[in-house]
């Protein structure tokens, strides 16, 4: 594994022909829509807490499914979407609410009746959410085939972080050290994820692992060493050079299934989040909607995803 570090943790910018004010906020957001059918309480608020606690983020607290015996009413949010909502709480969301509040967090609980997993981002948009919180599987039936978060990666043009059933409560800030781990395709649009994952590394005063996954092969040491030559000169050079200056950054290459060796890889080094960045449309290689639901289903630590709305040339969207 071949090593780059900069201990420089102050660089004011990284690649400065994309839209850093929303790198910035990505990284370190000032909403946070969490999303949650409430059968995973303790690991979702746990991991808002951790998520919102160090940038002072609002969050904005989003029950998926409803209940019969609640009266519905039209609520105006923010001035900009019309949604059903419902006069009160349920005893546990409204407890999830006030346990937030108890820890400084300002949340504002958007309690939705039959909310459908395709309203969510048009939520978020609403919202002007930074990322979005959501645990994976939410449906009720574990054998089920897709989750919500499945169904609204790809319909996203923010971060979703994703937390399987399998992630820890352990606080990260308790490691000795602290890692992000930015999976790529040699096909995938990479300066904007390559980007975002430095930002995200500095704001956590992480070290960033970017990791390929090549087709299994002979493997021996010179393969490995021309794997990972191949592997950097697909790499954006000015962004790359530019997050050396703003965390000490690795390279790690594998061989094998990619959902396999990425989780292999997560469980071998103590990850705070694994970040998978989309390949492009058409591509049959690398990271495919079966690896990502896999990995956000088994990985232990949060898994940021995002999605191919995520990944335009212009860089990310501004909110108004």
């Amino acid at each position: 594994m071949n090593t780059l570090r900069s201990d420089n943790w102050n660089c004011p910018s990284v690649g400065n022909h994309l839209n850093t004010g929303m790198l910035r906020q990505w990284s370190s957001p000032e909403v946070i829509l969490v999303v949650t059918d409430l059968s995973d309480v303790e690991s979702i608020q746990f991991h808002t807490i951790q998520q919102a606690r160090p940038g002072a983020a609002k969050v904005l607290l989003v029950e998926v499914g409803g209940r019969s015996n609640v009266r519905s009413r039209t609520q105006h949010l923010h001035g900009k979407l019309s949604i059903g909502s419902v006069h009160t709480a349920s005893d546990t969301a409204g407890g999830m609410a006030s346990h937030l509040r108890r820890f400084g967090i300002d949340c504002e609980p958007i309690f939705v009746r039959g909310l459908e997993a395709e309203e969510i981002p048009s939520i978020a948009r609403s919202c002007s959410a930074h990322r979005v919180l959501v645990s994976a599987p939410l449906d009720k039936d574990p054998g089920a085939q897709e989750s919500v978060a499945d169904r609204i990666i790809d319909e996203l043009d923010i971060p979703v972080c994703v937390v399987g059933r399998d992630v820890s409560l352990f606080s990260r800030y308790q490691r000795p050290s602290r890692r992000i781990t930015l999976a790529l395709s040699l096909h995938a649009q990479n300066e904007v994820p390559l980007a975002f994952c430095s930002r995200l590394a500095q704001e956590n005063h992480s070290q960033m692992t970017i990791m390929h996954v090549f087709p299994k092969g002979t493997g021996n040491r010179r393969r490995t060493e021309e794997m990972q030559t191949s592997f950097v000169s697909c790499l954006p050079s000015v962004i790359l050079k530019e997050s050396q200056l703003l965390c000490p950054v690795e390279i790690a290459i594998r061989e094998g299934d990619p959902a396999t060796e990425i989780l292999n890889y997560e469980a071998q080094f103590n990850q705070d989040f694994l970040v998978l960045a989309p390949p492009r449309e058409g591509d049959l290689t690398g990271l495919g909607a079966g690896a990502v639901r896999r990995i956000t289903r088994e990985a232990r630590c949060p898994v940021i995803v995002l999605g191919e709305q995520a990944d335009a040339h212009d860089g990310p969207r501004r909110v108004p």
